[in-house]
């Protein structure tokens, strides 16, 4: 009988060594809900930015943590310009209460610089950037679809990333989450910890990849991640004016019947995803603001695409100050080093970057933005697919020729023009 039961115990101990060994898989109720987390911040190198009065200006000096960073300026008149690496520039000048004015551009942010003139110094902050990705939140919702099975949903609060890809498999392996999504140019994986209860998010794409952590949120935090709270009804308010220069008025005020609000219960159903706002004026007065996914009227909001049509309005603000510049001017003329030979590339005109007719093979964005330093030379160097002003297609690259014909019309750094 004692061998017997030696025997037993034996077995139980290695019956239980082995299961203890194994690594047991995640179950859906430890990931089920919204995790969250910060993928990147574009942050300035920089701290703090001088300008020595003492002599002509000569030098721009940026600070980071003590360290010096010396760019030299080169001033015609009232404007000041100093150029640095990747991108960096910085451009000021003096204002009518000869008060120095700046922007500080990189090719990922961009910092206005409010100078304030400390013993014949001019000195100013370099705060957090205040535009171009300055802060990519992601979420991450794990749910259960109709057969149990466990799904994933990622979206950024900057874009639309289901315009990069769509997870369509979700594997759990002991503690590691494995996603089959639909763009071979991303990855994505995750690893959960148990014992902080967080997510290690691995994201890849044609710029590297980078490891971000995430963490459950609470259903009352989900103001980022969903339009607006889906239990608290919606009740519409005049909106507050901005200043005299634009009134606030009621809907029926300026003849706009209230149903116009009924879309937005779709809204916070989700039914029109990645809207971040909606503003409505009419006859000079406003009458309608509303933001959704936690924006409000003072978020400086990275416009992407919507630049576009700020750039047709540079433009036409340009041909106002220029009338030599017309629809028909060609594009090489701005840009005689590039092109080359092709006699067709010099058909192109203003008017065929606007309309998005260059004619010019379309570009990958991806390997444009982070393969090619200059985005002009890129694009001109891609070959002609069509005769120019033949064919439309949506290009960033050809709007972007735009932006060297403002500056060299108008002797202006584009962000400043």
């Amino acid at each position: 009988m004692a061998k017997k039961l030696l025997i037993i115990i034996t077995l139980s101990w290695a019956l239980a060594a082995c299961s203890g060994g194994e690594e047991q898989d995640l179950k859906p109720d430890d990931l089920l809900g919204v995790w969250s987390g910060l993928l990147f911040q574009t942050e300035s190198p920089y701290d703090s930015a001088l300008v020595d009065l003492t002599r002509e200006p000569s030098e721009l000096l940026l600070y980071k943590n003590e360290e010096l960073t010396t760019l030299p300026i080169t001033r015609q008149g009232e404007v000041l310009f100093a150029k640095g690496s990747g991108g960096l520039r910085f451009d000021g000048f003096m204002d009518q209460d000869h008060q120095l004015q700046g922007i500080l551009t990189h090719n990922l942010w961009a910092k206005t610089l409010d100078f304030s003139g400390v013993e014949n110094r001019w000195v100013a902050p370099v705060h957090k950037p205040e535009i171009i990705d300055t802060d990519y939140q992601v979420y991450l919702e794990f749910y259960q679809d109709f057969l149990g099975e466990l799904q994933a949903y990622i979206q950024s609060n900057k874009e639309n990333r289901a315009l990069h890809f769509l997870i369509e498999e979700v594997s759990v392996k002991g503690n590691s989450i494995r996603f089959s999504i639909t763009n071979p140019r991303f990855s994505l994986a995750a690893t959960y910890d148990a014992q902080n209860q967080e997510l290690a998010l691995t994201y890849g794409n044609v710029g590297g990849k980078r490891t971000v952590s995430l963490t459950r949120l609470p259903e009352n935090q989900w103001g980022g991640y969903l339009p607006r709270s889906k239990t608290e009804p919606y009740t519409y308010h005049i909106p507050q004016s901005p200043g005299a220069w634009l009134p606030a008025a009621p809907l029926n005020e300026v003849g706009i019947d209230p149903s116009v609000l009924d879309f937005l219960g779709a809204v916070k159903q989700g039914r029109y995803p990645h809207l971040h706002s909606v503003i409505i004026t009419k006859d000079q007065k406003l009458v309608l603001e509303e933001y959704f996914h936690g924006y409000h009227r003072d978020y400086l909001h990275d416009i992407r695409s919507a630049f576009k049509s700020f750039a047709s309005l540079t433009l036409g603000k340009t041909m106002m100050q220029d009338a030599s510049l017309t629809v028909d001017s060609r594009i090489l003329d701005f840009y005689p080093d590039y092109g080359g030979d092709e006699a067709e590339k010099h058909g192109i005109t203003v008017g065929h970057a606007l309309t998005m007719s260059t004619g010019l093979q379309l570009e990958d964005e991806d390997e444009m933005q982070w393969e090619h330093p200059d985005w002009v030379q890129h694009k001109l160097g891609l070959p002609l697919v069509h005769a120019p002003g033949k064919a439309f297609e949506y290009s960033s690259g050809g709007t972007h020729l735009l932006s060297g014909v403002t500056q060299q019309a108008t002797g202006t750094y584009l962000p400043l023009f």
